[in-house]
């Protein structure tokens, strides 16, 4: 075969992506809907490689073979144990980093694992989207990687403090104070952004503080994706009450 006729057929096939995901599963709303959201439109479009917690695996495997996708993806599961995994849902447990750490560091050898039998156009750092923990990735020589969206540099904002009662305002002054130490002195996020061949941002404020790292100018796009085209009308909002229902743990 020629190289002109492999060219073409590059155009023809599918784009082979290497994600890691820790939280990726159906049935659930936030992180674990953030990234099962962006699987499975992805898998459209992409035949898709991806490393995921072990705890969402038979929500998974239920669920696949009822959707009708162009290209079903592959998946991998790394337990984080169930101390970490309960962690996880305990949202906002600082705890939970050490686990989440150590599951990076095995994803990282996976990936590098299946690299060495499989060819991929992209390798993508989706998930979790905060800054903190940007995984290891990064580090595989040879693939364009992308990060994100990544968020998670946003203070708890000064002026909802009298909302709150004692105990959760020293909490989120000491949180608020961490946060702007991690984002002073971390060191793996600004390498990460550094060798990424795109960054994906989450927020504004988020898009100011990591663009002073990156070596192409970032994307700022919601982190749950968006729709390839508007699913409505702009008259069928016209002359209408809009009602909006706002879930969260405040």
């Amino acid at each position: 075969m020629s190289k002109i006729e492999i060219e073409k057929m590059k155009e023809i096939l599918p784009l082979k992506i290497l994600i890691s995901a820790y939280a990726c599963g159906p049935n659930w709303g936030s992180e674990v809907g953030m990234g099962w959201n962006w699987v499975v439109n992805l898998s459209n479009y992409c035949q898709l490689t991806v490393i995921t917690e072990k705890g969402f695996q038979k929500d998974i495997e239920k669920k696949i073979p009822e959707l009708n996708l162009k290209y079903p993806p592959n998946f991998y599961y790394i337990d984080v144990g169930d101390k970490g995994r309960a962690l996880f849902w305990k949202q906002g447990s600082f705890m939970f980093y050490s686990y989440y750490k150590k599951w990076q560091k095995k994803a990282y050898h996976l990936a590098v694992n299946i690299i060495s039998d499989n060819n991929f156009d992209i390798i993508h750092q989706l998930n979790m989207i905060g800054f903190r923990e940007p995984g290891y990735l990064w580090k595989i020589k040879g693939i364009p990687y992308i990060i994100g969206p990544v968020g998670g540099y946003e203070q708890f904002p000064k002026s909802y403090y009298s909302l709150l009662n004692t105990r959760d305002q020293i909490f989120y002054s000491l949180r608020s104070i961490i946060n702007n130490l991690q984002i002073r002195f971390l060191k793996r996020p600004k390498k990460a952004y550094k060798k990424a061949n795109k960054v994906l941002i989450a927020t504004p404020t988020s898009l100011n503080i990591i663009s002073k790292y990156t070596r192409n100018k970032p994307i700022l796009i919601s982190e749950t994706g968006c729709l390839e085209k508007p699913n409505y009308k702009k008259n069928d909002i016209n002359n209408e009450d809009v009602n909006i229902v706002w879930v969260g743990i405040m």
